[in-house]
Order: structure tokens, then sequence, then C-alpha cells
């Protein structure tokens, strides 16, 4: 929405009116849409958007599967180390519910978190120790900065596309979110990915607080 100039209102966050109770949703002209994929494909419609025209065919299929990994894969991880370890989730339970009565903020983020743990578990990622989820986020986060071009300053070169949609907000929870125990980054990627996440950072975020 920042990079396409379409204005928007971010309103205090009430799950009851995600749609397939899932976040993140919109809500536009008082319908609520969810999913990330079928948000973007509205927006582009709805405002005639046009993405990835710029990129190769070849670049179209590989966006498409790091797309689909970090968001059917590495997403998981992120929301395993956030509302699983639960030193972490005490951080989260704070700002994620700050705008809640105390008493609702207690009752809801307790049941959202076992909502949470339900799909960790049925999806899979609960059922690794945690260095093996650990070695599960370094493996994708290798083999997607792999594909990074050198043209810059987006990911795969100079026009923006829909992975960088999805890998900047992938990154930028990894990089800039700070937890009591994070998972760690591969060292020889991190200065790497920061550049990146600090360049969209500043184009599109410089009005927003930030370490």
């Amino acid at each position: 929405m920042r990079h396409f100039k379409i204005p928007y209102e971010v309103r205090d966050f009430n799950p009851r009116l995600a749609p397939r109770g899932k976040m993140p949703f919109i809500g536009i002209n008082n319908q609520y849409l969810s999913d990330s994929e079928l948000i973007l494909n509205h927006l582009c419609q709805k405002h005639q958007i046009t993405l990835d025209t710029h990129l190769s065919e070849e670049q179209k299929q590989w966006s498409h599967l790091m797309i689909r990994t970090m968001e059917e894969g590495t997403y998981f991880i992120v929301l395993w180390e956030r509302w699983m370890v639960d030193r972490n989730w005490q951080v989260i339970k704070s700002k994620y519910f700050a705008n809640l009565p105390p008493l609702l903020r207690s009752i809801l983020s307790e049941i959202l978190r076992r909502q949470v743990k339900r799909t960790c578990w049925g999806q899979g990622i609960s059922r690794y120790e945690p260095e093996e989820i650990l070695a599960k986020l370094h493996s994708d986060l290798r083999a997607f900065l792999a594909f990074q071009s050198q043209k810059g300053p987006y990911f795969l070169g100079e026009q923006i596309s829909r992975v960088d949609f999805t890998i900047f907000s992938l990154l930028v929870l990894l990089l800039k979110v700070e937890l009591p125990e994070p998972l760690s980054f591969p060292y020889e990627l991190k200065g790497q990915a920061l550049r990146y996440v600090d360049w969209i950072l500043t184009e599109y975020f410089s009005d927003l607080e930030r370490s």
C-alpha cells in the first residue's frame, strides 16, 4: 500500500473480525479479506496494478516457489518462535493484545495461543527439537538469499515484485524485533539481509519507530 500510494488506516486488532480466523486481514467497504495472496490480488485488480511484468519467466517461477516456501514453511518457524517459546510469548502477548481490556486480553490471548499450538503441531514444526527448527530456518534463509539480485535495491533487481512483500515481512521480523530468545540468523548472510531490510524501512517506513 505504501509503495503504490494506496491510502489506508491501521486500526486496533480485533481477531473476531478476521475471515478464516487468521491474520493478516483488511477491510474494504465493509468487506473483510484475509490471506496475503488474496489481499494482494484484490488490491492489484481494484487499483489496476501490474506486478512482476519486468521479471523473466524463470524469475517468476522461482519467485512463486520462494513465496510458497516462506508462507507454508518458514512462516511457521517464525510463528513457533513467537508463540510457543514461553519468554518470547510474554513479549508478544504484551504488545499484540495491548489495546484490549485486561480481562479480555488475558482470556483471548490464551485461547488464541492454544489455537496456534494446535496449528504448529498439525503443521509439524512443534514436533521438532529447537536445534532442528533452527537448522530448518537457516536452510530456508540460505536458499532465499542465494537468489537475491546484486542489481538491487529490490530483491530481484531495480523494480519491486511480489517476492519483496513476502521476504521483507519475514526478514524484518527475524532481524528487527527484539525477543528474549530469538532464533539466530546465519552469520554470513546477516549483513546482506540487513542492508535489504534497512533500505526498505528507510524507503517506506521512515515515519515509524524502529531499532
